[in-house]
């Protein structure tokens, strides 16, 4: 049961990664009624068999914002109720799918995963080169500027290769196996052709902190990092790190960003408690905004400011909990 879980999970992550360019709501839908079945499934083993489920902390946030995003919903508190719903929904299944992956086998699965994310760096770069209008070489999208891969924005590309990426530190130390390095290496240089600046810098803390908490004595942290970094510097002078120099100076920053979190911090501030709803700041930002380009704010840029203002302090909090227990 678990192997075959563990499966349907990779598969479902997987076919949700490579879909998540398409403006659609099918390919949502598929990560959501996945999810469920999966949970489903469990939960109806468990019926039968008998066998205790894996239960984690990680899932009490979790059904608290499905919770809280319910009441939202019930008390009138969204600015959307039909954003609200959807976002309501989303995060249940993001529930599910915690609960799902407690059953799975861990190892099996992180090996599938960093392989898949190592493949994905690789032709996300050369597509970055070579098509960097098109996702995968045929599939035109509009407005392609940072388009990575399937991913339509640099800095989510960038937060994906942040999760896999200690796993191939991890392996290139412990396991002393270079081929891990070489994962390694081609993940952050796929960041650095990303242009991507808060992601270069993430990778670049990640491969400080996760070497020196894996290695054994400062000599073997420092021939690890050296060894990784070398790997990483060819790799990256081979895409070039043009792009990614261009958006670190001081001419570069971005002053919507800013804006953008002061106008959630005067929404914080006016619905502290109740928040805006799940998945209404979109909706509730025009009357805060500071600025107008003319375009259509559709995130926060800001996980943190966004989380706070749709779900209020309350959300707030238990966001704040899962990062402590993480």
């Amino acid at each position: 049961m678990r192997a075959w879980s563990t499966a349907c999970l990779a598969a479902l992550l997987a076919i949700s990664i490579l879909t998540a360019w398409i403006p659609r709501r099918w390919p949502v839908s598929i990560l959501e009624i996945g999810s469920f079945a999966l949970a489903f499934a469990w939960m109806l083993y468990w019926a039968i068999t008998g066998r205790r489920l894996r239960l984690s902390f990680v899932l009490l946030p979790l059904a608290f914002n499905v919770l809280w995003g319910a009441i939202q919903l019930a008390a009138g508190w969204t600015y959307a109720p039909s954003d609200a719903a959807s976002a309501t929904l989303n995060w249940a299944a993001y529930l599910a799918l915690a609960f799902a992956a407690l059953q799975m086998q861990a190892a099996l699965f992180r090996r599938g995963a960093l392989y898949f994310g190592a493949a994905l760096a690789v032709i996300s770069t050369v597509q970055t080169f070579t098509s960097p209008a098109k996702v995968f070489w045929y599939f035109p999208v509009p407005n392609p500027v940072f388009l990575m891969g399937p991913f339509l924005n640099h800095g989510q590309y960038s937060a994906f290769v942040e999760l896999l990426l200690p796993l191939a530190l991890i392996g290139a130390v412990s396991r002393r196996q270079p081929h891990y390095g070489v994962l390694a290496g081609a993940m952050v240089a796929s960041v650095v052709a990303s242009a991507s600046r808060g992601g270069f810098l993430v990778v670049i803390l990640e491969l400080v902190t996760v070497l020196a908490f894996v290695a054994t004595g400062w000599r073997k942290v420092g021939i690890a990092l050296l060894a990784v970094l070398t790997l990483t510097a060819a790799l990256t002078a081979v895409v070039g790190w043009g792009s990614l120099a261009s958006r670190l100076t001081p001419q570069a920053a971005d002053f919507d960003r800013g804006q953008m979190l002061l106008s959630s911090i005067d929404m914080l501030k006016d619905h502290p408690w109740k928040g805006v709803g799940l998945g209404c700041w979109p909706v509730a930002f025009p009357a805060y905004a500071r600025f107008d380009t003319g375009e259509f704010a559709n995130q926060a840029h800001n996980d943190w400011a966004q989380w706070a203002v749709e779900g209020g302090l309350p959300m707030l909090a238990s966001m704040l909990f899962l990062l402590a227990w993480a």
